[in-house]
């Protein structure tokens, strides 16, 4: 878990920074859901995006389900697409905690 928490620090310190050179303050997009099911197991989702004048990306999503907690970390950058769509690809660093297990990994979102 002190893994996940310097990793969700250094997104932050990163977005900050960044935020000191972007010419304009750039959007902010949060999402936090959580649910219950019928046995009472808690599912939790939280998500945190930056998004900068110049183009770039930064990403953090959390997936919490019953033993399994994930934490993604990307970046990447928006093509306009045309003047009401931006495509954007991005990559992410994976931090899977399922008890005593850590897994690490990459994925791809669009």
């Amino acid at each position: 878990m002190k893994r996940v928490k310097t990793a969700v620090l250094a997104v932050l310190a990163a977005a900050l920074a960044a935020d000191a050179k972007a010419q304009a303050a750039p959007p902010n997009y949060v999402e936090l859901r959580g649910g219950v099911n019928g046995d009472g197991d808690f599912y939790r989702y939280a998500e945190y995006t930056r998004f900068f004048s110049n183009g770039v990306t930064l990403d953090s999503v959390y997936i919490g389900v019953p033993g399994q907690n994930e934490l993604y970390l990307g970046a990447g950058y928006g093509f306009r697409v045309t003047p009401t769509l931006t495509v954007t690809p991005l990559g992410y660093a994976v931090i899977g905690l399922d008890g005593e297990t850590d897994e690490f990994g990459v994925a791809l979102g669009l």
